[in-house]
């Protein structure tokens, strides 16, 4: 089909040519950006999933952290605490040291002090031992006197019974002597 007389019969296809090139061309260009899109998808997902687990990191980075503090605080106390103890174990250490350099006067004192206490009772012990030996003089002395009285009141005992006695039958003796017999009426 001429029109104009020109032959198009060669453009066309060459036109149809240059289209379908463009066509794949496009088609490349397109499903090179399709490739690209879906790579920056990608990209952006793993980037997200980086972002979430820096997130993730960061929250307990800072868990840690608080952690961390907390228990700085809490050794920074116990520290402190065990700061002043051993302050005052080391005052009482060198209380402990002081009273265990006085320790060898003081106990040469209350021996000066024990040795004068025990010289003093064996003076009283031996006074009252003295004592003691005149009291058991006294008490054999009296224990012979209390036998001599025992003795003395059981002879006077004894010689007052027959005392008795004896005045007893002095007594029965002047009826026996007087007794009178009852004369028989005849």
């Amino acid at each position: 089909m001429p029109r104009l007389g020109l032959d198009t019969s060669h453009i066309i296809p060459e036109k149809v040519t240059n289209l379908e090139r463009t066509v794949r061309s496009k088609d490349e260009r397109i499903t090179a950006l399709e490739t690209e899109n879906a790579m920056l998808y990608l990209k952006l997902a793993q980037l997200q999933g980086n972002i979430r687990n820096t997130k993730e990191e960061t929250g307990h980075m800072k868990r840690v952290h608080a952690a961390d503090q907390k228990f700085k605080n809490r050794l920074s106390h116990n520290l402190i605490t065990l700061n002043r103890q051993i302050k005052n174990l080391k005052t009482e250490l060198q209380d402990v040291r002081t009273a265990a350099l006085d320790l060898p006067e003081q106990f040469l004192e209350e021996y000066e002090k024990a040795i004068d206490q025990a010289e003093l009772y064996n003076k009283r012990w031996m006074s009252d031992n003295l004592d003691m030996k005149q009291l058991q003089l006294k008490i054999m002395e009296l224990d012979k006197s209390l036998a001599d009285a025992i003795e003395r009141h059981a002879r006077e005992k004894k010689r007052r019974r027959e005392l008795h006695n004896t005045l007893v039958d002095l007594n029965a003796l002047p009826g026996i002597f007087c007794h009178l017999k009852v004369l028989e009426e005849v």
